[in-house]
């Protein structure tokens, strides 16, 4: 995985312990990359020999309150969170998923004055997933796009 770093090399990721997350993460510490991650509270045993390599922020992608300030000087922010399979039973929904936790990390991006933002989406839904999920990622693509954030 090749990514290019912006010039002052700090990077805000979102999602950066899971499946993909922890490749990306890896690969911009390759490029010499300060990365921050954002995680739950109490979950910093997730980043595993990552721990000692980036900084790490809680808060809660769902809770913009949580995010304030959190990627201030940071020259980017990529996003990765976002979910396939709903948990009806615990109110996530696609939207929840998908839409909200962009939303709320691109309205963190502009407020702490970061001009760069990439958001992981898609353009066809992966096998098995129900309908909604393209829908739930086509809104946070277009808010994203209406925030100014390049």
């Amino acid at each position: 995985m090749t990514l290019q770093t912006p010039p002052n090399k700090r990077v805000f990721v979102t999602g950066g312990t899971g499946f993909l997350g922890y490749r990306v993460v890896r690969a911009l510490l390759e490029q010499g990359a300060e990365v921050t991650v954002l995680i739950k509270p109490g979950s910093e045993d997730k980043l595993g020999i990552l721990r000692g390599r980036v900084q790490y922020v809680e808060g809660d992608p769902w809770n913009s309150a949580s995010l304030r300030g959190r990627s201030r000087g940071h020259s980017a922010v990529i996003h990765l969170i976002g979910g396939v399979r709903p948990d009806l039973p615990r109110g996530l929904t696609f939207r929840h998923l998908n839409y909200v936790s962009a939303r709320n990390v691109a309205q963190m991006a502009v407020g702490d004055g970061v001009p760069h933002m990439v958001l992981l989406s898609a353009s066809v839904p992966p096998i098995g997933a129900p309908v909604g999920y393209v829908e739930s990622k086509r809104d946070a693509e277009q808010y994203v796009q209406g925030t100014g954030l390049n």
